[in-house]
């Protein structure tokens, strides 16, 4: 068998990469020893290495919209309202319709102790002594609590 020889290549080929001892950043004279490699090497480069890429922006979460403290009120002076001509089947939905539009709301002890005239108003007397036992639960000293406790006190029998 005969010997087998590469052919010599027609492409010019790329050179060797050069070992990472041997790159500078900078314009100026190769350093002469080690330090001064390092040195080189730490510095600043004079090309701009700036991103193209703009940064992310934040994401946008819907929420919705905000209620206002007015807002607020006018839904609770309904139900009062509503209580005040006798009506507690409105003064339920008015109240309900309140918790839900404001759960963390500013006049969440107004509401409480309105439910409770209404639920006794609209003959749920046992509904309305669960609600003032969760207001006088988590406000035993509240604003309310002696208005909540007469209330039951002229419930009872």
């Amino acid at each position: 068998m005969g010997r087998l020889v590469a052919p010599e290549p027609s492409v010019p080929v790329a050179p060797e990469p050069r070992p990472i001892s041997s790159v500078r950043r900078g314009n100026g004279p190769a350093p002469s020893n080690h330090r001064e490699r390092e040195a080189t090497l730490a510095a600043p480069s004079s090309i701009a290495t700036t991103s193209a890429v703009a940064p992310m922006p934040a994401p946008v979460i819907a929420t919705a919209p905000s209620r206002t403290l007015s807002e607020e009120i006018a839904l609770v002076d309904a139900a009062r309202a509503a209580l005040a001509h006798g009506d507690a089947t409105t003064a339920l939905v008015d109240l309900h319709r309140h918790d839900v539009d404001f759960p963390a709301g500013a006049l969440t002890l107004d509401v409480g102790l309105l439910r409770v005239r209404a639920l006794f108003l609209a003959g749920q007397s046992a509904d309305a002594r669960r609600e003032a036992a969760r207001l006088l639960a988590t406000n035993p000293s509240g604003p309310y609590a002696a208005r909540v406790r007469e209330l039951l006190g002229h419930a009872n029998p």
